[in-house]
C-alpha cells in the first residue's frame, strides 16, 4: 500500500510541476534577459562613458527586474504564492523606472504583466501556489 501511494504522490507532484513550467521558463528567460541589458548597459556605461551617455539609475533599474524576475521564477518552481507578489513588484519597478527616466509608460509590458498576474493568480486558486 505504501508504494502505491508513493507512486501516486509522485504522479501528482510532477503534474503539478508540469502546469507551473511554462510560467517558470517564461519567467527565467526574461530575467535573465533583463539582467544581461543592464549588465551590457554597466559594461558599457565604463568601456564607452565618452562615447555614450548611459543613466546609471537605468542600470540598477534593468537589473533590479532581473532580479525580481528571476525571484520570481524560483517561487513559482517551489509552488510559492511570493511569486506574485515579487511579478507584480518587477511590474512597478519597470513602470516607476521609466517614469523616473522620463520615458512613456510601456503599456505592452503593463498589459502582458496583467494577463500573467491573472494566470498566476489562477495557478493560486488550483492550488499550485501556496
Amino acid at each position: 500500500m505504501a508504494l502505491n501511494e508513493a507512486t501516486e504522490l509522485k504522479d501528482k507532484i510532477t503534474k503539478k510541476s508540469n502546469i507551473r513550467l511554462p510560467y517558470m521558463i517564461i519567467l527565467a528567460v526574461l530575467g535573465v534577459l533583463s539582467v544581461v541589458s543592464g549588465v551590457m548597459n554597466l559594461y558599457l556605461m565604463n568601456a564607452a562613458a565618452n562615447v555614450i551617455s548611459i543613466d546609471p539609475l537605468s542600470v540598477a533599474i534593468d537589473i533590479t527586474y532581473g532580479a525580481l524576475l528571476l525571484f520570481s521564477s524560483i517561487m513559482t518552481f517551489k509552488g510559492k504564492v511570493v511569486a506574485i507578489w515579487s511579478f507584480g513588484g518587477a511590474v512597478l519597478v519597470n513602470v516607476v523606472g521609466d517614469l523616473m527616466l522620463g520615458r512613456s509608460v510601456n503599456f505592452f509590458v503593463v498589459l502582458m504583466g496583467i494577463v500573467f498576474l491573472i494566470q498566476l493568480f489562477n495557478l493560486k486558486k488550483q492550488g499550485e501556489l501556496s
